[in-house]
């Protein structure tokens, strides 16, 4: 008997699609990715002990990281975004403080998004 995975193959090829819209950062990808997945596999290890894993996972923010990139490039990022502004990293600290907060101990393995609303369906 052949498995899914098989039938599916000869038919129609399976995809894994990351969507960006700025050209030539595949290694923050890459780095982005393995973040989350080093993450879920700790929390997987260390939930036995209580213990929670997540990541936040900050948009375009306003940090030295983002101090060589042109205004014209940096609007063209939050253009994209539902709040129409950079992000300031008090904006993510509100979500490091919440789970890390005991209103949040029952929330692991999540990789929490802060980005203004880039992030779209559609």
């Amino acid at each position: 008997m052949r498995s899914w995975s098989d039938r599916n193959r000869q038919k129609r090829p399976n995809r894994y699609i990351y969507r960006t819209t700025i050209p030539g950062i595949w290694h923050y990808i890459a780095t982005k990715v393995g973040i989350i997945g080093f993450m879920r596999g700790l929390a997987n290890d260390v939930a036995i002990d209580g213990i929670t894993a997540n990541a936040v996972l900050p948009g375009l923010t306003n940090t030295l990281a983002t101090a060589r990139q042109s205004e014209e490039q940096k609007r063209a990022t939050w253009e994209q975004q539902a709040i129409k502004r950079l992000g300031e990293p008090e904006d993510v600290t509100g979500a490091v403080l919440f789970l890390t907060s005991h209103d949040a101990a029952f929330i692991t393995r999540q990789a929490t998004v802060v980005d203004g609303g880039q992030y779209r369906i559609g």
